[in-house]
């Protein structure tokens, strides 16, 4: 993405309309923004990250992103491409990793679910546990279990939100 268009996403996330607003939020000068959107000046360091950091995307890839179209020479911008669609190449490879694990994890505990209630209903009066606090750890147990997939369901999507906005500029999108 050009810094132009990195401005715009930020932008929008937070919901200013001035550039003047989105500077004050970033602490970066306004004339820099000015700049950037000119294409008389590229954002440093410390600007990529600042713009990674907002709208949840890895600092490092926006700096190779950026450095890739700032960069004159070409051996050098290809080098910051490729660095780019490598660490994207792993991290789909990661998330591949994280959904299949999710999704056996999800199976996992619906058939845990299921064995559970037949169990349960299964037991007659004299075969309950010994104390309340064993039935308790199990279901202490799913809660806890239930509760850690739902956040893991909520980072896989945003992870992959976040990866999203890559796969365009690389030819990975479908159309």
């Amino acid at each position: 993405m050009t810094p132009s268009e990195y401005l715009d996403q930020i932008k929008a996330k937070i919901g200013v309309e001035s550039d003047y607003a989105l500077a004050h939020t970033l602490d970066i000068p306004k004339q820099r923004i000015s700049a950037w959107r000119a294409s008389s000046a590229w954002p440093d360091a410390y600007a990529c990250a600042r713009i990674a950091v907002t709208l949840n995307l890895n600092p490092q890839d926006v700096i190779a992103d950026i450095e890739s179209q700032r960069e004159k020479n070409p051996k050098r911008a290809e080098f910051w491409r490729s660095f780019v669609l490598e660490h994207q190449r792993k991290a789909a490879a990661w998330m591949l990793g994280i959904v299949s694990a999710a999704c056996f994890g999800m199976a996992s505990t619906d058939d845990a679910r299921a064995s559970e209630t037949n169990n349960l209903s299964l037991m007659a009066a004299d075969a309950l546990p010994a104390s309340s606090s064993d039935m308790m750890n199990v279901y202490y147990v799913k809660y806890w279990q239930t509760k850690a997939i739902s956040w893991l369901k909520k980072k896989v999507a945003s992870a992959l939100d976040s990866f999203a906005t890559y796969l365009p500029r690389f030819g990975f999108a479908g159309s």
